[in-house]
């Protein structure tokens, strides 16, 4: 009997101590397997994640729509990169002439009255005609419109105002409260009106930037013929008709003979072949007739600037 006791307590023994080294083999098995099987997860899971995968095609997606936006208007006309360049620069230069010709105008006032009264508030008008207009070229091409009433409002302030930068150029070279000055003054404004109607007919009940059709551009662009024709020969005649009036005059002929393609094309860009500067949404014809157009203001201005210095 006790040898028999001995044996099985033996072999409950054994078997006790196996099944401990069987819980103990598991629970290591398990140990180690766990880590590779959280690791395999965790590489596993930005390749199969599609939430991380969305953001990029919407970045995508929104950078081509930004160049999109930026490359035509709200109404699908093409703006190239370079549109709208000459009138933010110009917006600037011209403004800050403006305020140091006021702010110099009214810091000197009474003491040095020939020039001041006779010629210089003049100057500052003219300045002040130059920077309205190309402020609202500016607001036209620069301004990120979401809506095309707006952009339409934009391209009639812009026609509008570029009867005040031809009229009130002629204000420089008479002087104030002359009767030249003030008979410039009105025709300047009868013209103003005369244009707002022009525009107002061409565009009512249209919205976008084209041309209505049954509308036409010609009523608006003898007025502004008229008008550049009395200025011209108002400038020639108080500059003796000098060198620098010729170069003024041609000027703003080139200029002129780049608006008819200008105005004419709407769903492509008016590109000239032998101009080897044209590229497509890059410049054109558009881009030509604003450069020149800021030369002969420049010249115009340099011309008028002459001009009051020698009267004082």
């Amino acid at each position: 009997i006790s040898q028999s006791f001995q044996s099985d307590t033996q072999r409950h023994h054994s078997n006790f101590s196996n099944l401990i080294l069987t819980r103990l083999v598991m629970v290591e098995t398990r140990s180690r397997s766990t880590p590779r099987s959280r690791k395999r997860r965790q590489v596993s899971i930005p390749s199969s994640s599609p939430s991380r995968s969305r953001p990029k095609s919407s970045t995508t997606n929104k950078a081509a729509i930004k160049v999109a936006t930026k490359l035509t208007y709200i109404d699908g006309k093409p703006k190239p990169y370079y549109r709208g360049f000459v009138h933010g620069v110009g917006t600037f230069v011209f403004g800050f002439l403006t305020v140091c010709s006021t702010l110099y105008t009214g810091a000197n006032f009474g003491q040095v009255p020939t020039l001041l009264t006779n010629y210089w508030w003049g100057f500052t008008l003219l300045l002040f005609g130059k920077f309205i207009s190309y402020a609202a070229s500016a607001w036209l091409h620069l301004y990120p419109f979401e809506s095309k009433k707006w952009v339409t409002e934009a391209l009639k302030t812009d026609l509008v105002c570029i009867v005040l930068s031809v009229g009130f150029t002629s204000l420089a070279f008479f002087p104030a409260w002359s009767e030249e000055s003030l008979l410039g003054l009105g025709v300047t404004l009868a013209f103003m009106f005369l244009n707002l109607a022009c525009v107002q007919w061409t565009f009512t009940g249209h919205i976008g930037l084209e041309t209505p059709k049954g509308r036409s551009e010609v009523p608006r662009n003898i007025c502004l013929v008229l008008q550049f024709l009395d200025i011209a020969y108002k400038i020639g005649r108080a500059t003796n008709f000098s060198k620098m009036w010729l170069a003024t005059i041609l000027a703003y002929v080139a200029a002129f003979a780049f608006a008819g393609p200008v105005t004419a094309s709407h769903e492509k860009e008016p590109i000239v072949g032998v101009f080897f500067w044209h590229k497509l949404q890059r410049n054109s014809l558009h881009e030509d007739f604003h450069n020149v157009l800021a030369i002969a203001d420049l010249i115009v201005i340099k011309m008028a600037y002459d001009y009051v210095t020698s009267q004082a």
